[in-house]
């Protein structure tokens, strides 16, 4: 039963990891090289089969430094030796794939016995999202701060989060930063004091 238990879970495991639409690798000590990769790793990285794959390590397929400026085999030798220690580890990393070309990746190293095995999901789309978000954001900010009107918006505590310029201006702010997190008592002390003077 026990080794029919073991068959059953092994089965199971090698179905996951053949269908996985992340790509699943493994690395093994002591050189850190990739011993084996799913089908989705080889479509991720653009390797021709999993001899191609293998032949590499990860931080050659990655550029030569991450976006924090640190040396991507440096870094990877740390994120590794972290996963060892505390037995999973999860990071944001800029891999490349064989052809040259370079995509952000979410990965989730987790030790497994002597070996670590690697999880990656690119996240190309999210950051695209996340950028065009952000720069819907800025549009939106010189929208307002271009307004002649003033124009403010407070929590359910009557707490000021923001505002254009023309509030602030006429509040006696130079910032309309400087209006977070004030409530209106504040603001009519501050315009009391200003008054005494």
């Amino acid at each position: 039963r026990a080794e029919m238990a073991l068959q059953e879970s092994e089965e199971k495991f090698r179905r996951l990891y053949e269908s996985s639409q992340d790509a699943i690798m493994i690395l093994e000590p002591p050189a850190w090289r990739f011993t084996a990769g799913n089908p989705a790793a080889m479509k991720m990285l653009g390797a021709k089969n999993e001899e191609e794959f293998i032949s590499h390590r990860p931080w050659e397929l990655s550029p030569d430094r991450q976006p924090d400026g640190r040396a991507s085999a440096e870094k990877a030798k740390e994120m590794i030796e972290t996963a060892m220690r505390e037995g999973s580890h999860f990071f944001e990393w800029t891999h490349r794939r064989i052809s040259g070309e370079e995509f952000p990746a979410d990965v989730l190293l987790t030790r497994m016995g002597a070996v670590v095995q690697a999880t990656v999901r690119d996240i190309t789309e999210r950051k695209r999202a996340e950028a065009a978000l952000h720069a819907s954001q800025q549009l939106i900010e010189r929208i307002i701060n271009a307004m002649p009107v003033r124009v403010f918006w407070k929590d359910k505590n009557l707490i000021y989060l923001g505002c254009n310029t023309a509030f602030a201006r006429d509040a006696g702010f130079a910032d309309p930063k400087d209006i977070i997190g004030k409530d209106d008592f504040q603001m009519l002390w501050r315009e009391q004091a200003e008054g005494y003077r």
